[in-house]
């Protein structure tokens, strides 16, 4: 491993690599659901909470001339370790001497890199996301004459709420989906707007609000080379 002393940090490009989900042309879900933090240590310890935490029925009715019922929780510790993840590229001096703009190159090949840093953090979120056995499967497709997708999504929130005692907090969703949400009667039912852009501007404002589903949308559009 390097010593801090031999790597050179570039302030701007830097910068550039900070802003660069917020500048391209993809929204990635994992910089809002599961950003990178910077860690102190390698390895982490957490507490982990009985099921007796959660909202159970207990009895608190005080017999005469008795004490106070006494409750409690069990609490466990558990301890993981934090994995180093980077990947580097190469600009040589050539290109950047031939380029119009000497950054440009180095600009470049820090978008090429961040990009794949946080394609990959997106398939781990969403590999993590799709193995769960919480939700709910919808009746019908949403393309379907008979889809129901606002009904769907409340039954997938008690589900998560009915499992882990805790009411989710996002809806996540790829262009496709987007794409049938935004043109569902069960949303736009509640919208009016002339033309197809506008109405897919408004699907998340329809989703967002507390009135409806209480939930923050956040519709990704990340793309990896599958074939």
């Amino acid at each position: 491993m390097p010593e801090v002393a031999d790597v050179r940090v570039d302030t701007y490009l830097t910068g550039f690599a900070r802003d660069y989900g917020h500048n391209s042309d993809e929204s990635f879900v994992s910089d809002t659901v599961a950003p990178i933090k910077p860690c102190a240590s390698s390895s982490y310890k957490f507490k982990i909470y009985g099921t007796e935490v959660l909202d159970n029925e207990i009895d608190d009715m005080k017999a005469a001339k008795s004490g106070t019922n006494e409750i409690g929780y069990d609490v466990t510790e558990g301890s993981g370790t934090i994995p180093t993840r980077s990947l580097k590229t190469f600009v040589s001096d050539e290109e950047i001497k031939e380029a119009a703009d000497p950054v440009r190159p180095m600009e470049d090949a820090v978008a090429f890199v961040t990009k794949r840093l946080k394609l990959l953090h997106e398939i781990r979120l969403v590999t993590l996301m799709a193995a769960t056995t919480y939700g709910a499967t919808p009746a019908n497709d949403w393309d379907h004459a008979d889809g129901v997708p606002i009904n769907d999504i409340k039954t997938g929130i008690l589900s998560v709420k009915a499992a882990c005692g805790r009411k989710g907090t996002h809806l996540v969703a790829g262009d496709h989906v987007f794409e049938e949400l935004s043109v569902a009667a069960g949303i736009l039912d509640y919208v009016s707007y002339p033309n197809v852009h506008e109405a897919l501007a408004a699907t998340g404002e329809a989703l967002t609000s507390s009135q409806r589903l209480g939930l923050e949308f956040l519709p990704g559009s990340a793309m990896k080379d599958s074939a």
